[in-house]
């Protein structure tokens, strides 16, 4: 399941520089001087910040609307997931730049407000228009304010692996600078050997501030599918379990009905039928009873797809694959369990079969 961003070779860190500058803007502005350091060692391709990252369980929404419509009443806003981020952050997490442009030096505090959106909200916000350009009252920060679009970037699943993605946008530290923040780093090889040396460029500019949560991205992606993938597991083990109870008793029904009818397959040959029309006429009976259950059971089994939804990992609940092969491999059981007991049933002699009880 693509999470929207490239994982692979990103490492995250948390800084946690609240209360240690006197205004947001000098924290804004050391996290810049961090990103500036950390970009500046060997096998670093891409740095920049979120003040929460994906799939770590933790999100913000605000409200806002569209600057060339009516305002809404209160509470009648639409919300959107907010992100706060440095430049860079796109570039280090491999999300791609869809339309117009990322973040740069020139969204400072004194420049004009801006703002990037994702490809959902453009697409439910804005359908058939390109956005770029047009203006968004956003209720972070400043209120009374309005945001130029600058740029749309691809959607991500933002909330968790099995989540869709929702509409997002994403305003410039510079002008909406958050106490904390979590570095995103892509770099050239094994993002842990970097960890070291990444510490080491933080630490070089201020030797006490806080840095913590020491992971890649590849873990948060691990921990986000752990419990679907383990409910996953635990549905189809017992789903298992049942299809094999199931073809087990399916194949002793079908045989012991056919064995039943060992002095009616005697009768049949005595007045002159062949071993080939015996088992035929079995196995067309059979699988006429065969047919007529799995048809009934895909019926059933689609009617209950909504209720196996919230138990299924990247499959879909009406998965043909999966229907087909369940479908196939019951019609193959009981055609088995049709032939052997028939086929053997014809060998006996009419009158040992007459004699059969």
């Amino acid at each position: 399941m693509n999470p929207g961003f490239n994982a692979d070779n990103v490492l995250t860190i948390r800084l946690s520089a609240g209360g240690r500058f006197q205004t947001s803007q000098q924290s804004a502005a050391f996290l810049e001087q961090v990103l500036e350091h950390i970009r500046a060692l060997p096998e670093v391709k891409a740095a920049g910040s979120i003040h929460f990252l994906p799939l770590s369980g933790l999100l913000s929404a605000t409200g806002f609307w569209r600057d060339d419509r009516p305002q809404p009443q209160p509470g009648d806003q639409s919300t959107t997931q907010t992100f706060v981020i440095t430049q860079g952050y796109f570039a280090a997490m491999g999300i791609p730049l869809l339309s117009g442009r990322t973040f740069d030096t020139r969204d400072r505090d004194d420049a004009p407000l801006v703002t990037i959106v994702n490809q959902e909200l453009a697409n439910r916000f804005f359908p058939g228009e390109n956005p770029v350009g047009k203006r968004l009252h956003i209720m972070w920060g400043r209120p009374q304010a309005t945001y130029e679009i600058i740029g749309i970037v691809g959607s991500i699943r933002h909330v968790g692996m099995e989540k869709p993605a929702e509409p997002a946008l994403f305003l410039p530290n510079l002008q909406a600078p958050e106490v904390g923040a979590r570095l995103v780093i892509r770099t050239a090889r094994d993002p842990t050997r970097l960890a070291a040396p990444v510490k080491g460029a933080i630490r070089a500019l201020d030797r006490d501030i806080p840095v913590s949560e020491v992971r890649t991205m590849q873990e948060y992606v691990a921990r986000s599918v752990a419990q679907p993938r383990f409910n996953m597991i635990l549905f189809a083990v017992f789903a298992g379990l049942a299809l094999a109870l199931a073809t087990l008793g399916l194949f002793g029904v079908i045989s012991y009905w056919v064995a039943q009818r060992t002095q009616e397959i005697g009768i049949r040959r005595a007045l002159g039928a062949d071993d080939g029309r015996v088992v035929a006429l079995v196995l067309k009976q059979g699988m006429l009873v065969a047919i007529a259950g799995v048809a009934l059971g895909l019926a059933g089994a689609f009617a209950l797809t909504r209720l196996l939804d919230a138990m299924l990992f990247s499959i879909e609940p009406t998965d043909m694959p999966t229907f087909v092969t369940v479908a196939t491999g019951l019609v193959a059981v009981t055609l088995v369990a049709c032939y052997v007991p028939a086929r053997r049933a014809a060998r006996v002699d009419p009158i040992v079969a007459l004699r059969y009880e």
